[in-house]
């Protein structure tokens, strides 16, 4: 019987390189999932609404109304490793807040991240 074996030695910045493209990847992907989220029909809050649109809606729903939210969500590599994803409408707290669901772990599962 032969035995074959291959061995490569990597270099440390050749695995950081690796990690980094890795994280991105992943950071990425929770960003488009996030978006996917806001559009989705997750969220369940108690009572009508009206919303900016004018439309009128119950129980669940979606967070998109008039994009405000979507439009502002942003991605900031603070560095090699730190990624914030953040939204800069007015009434994000009271979305992230009032909703049953909680938003960032529905995403993280969707993802599967």
């Amino acid at each position: 019987m032969t035995t074959f074996t291959f061995t490569r030695t990597l270099k440390e910045s050749d695995l950081v390189a690796l990690c980094q493209t890795e994280f991105r990847n992943k950071v990425r992907r929770l960003y488009e999932e996030f978006e996917k989220t806001i559009t989705s029909p997750v969220f369940y809050f108690t009572g009508p609404t009206k919303r900016k649109n004018g439309e009128i809606v119950t129980g669940q729903r979606n967070a998109f109304d008039t994009g405000e939210l979507l439009e502002s969500q942003s991605l900031k590599y603070v560095s090699p490793k730190l990624a914030m994803i953040f939204w800069q409408a007015p009434y994000t707290t009271k979305i992230f807040d009032a909703a049953t669901v909680d938003l960032v772990k529905f995403t993280l599962e969707r993802a599967k991240l």
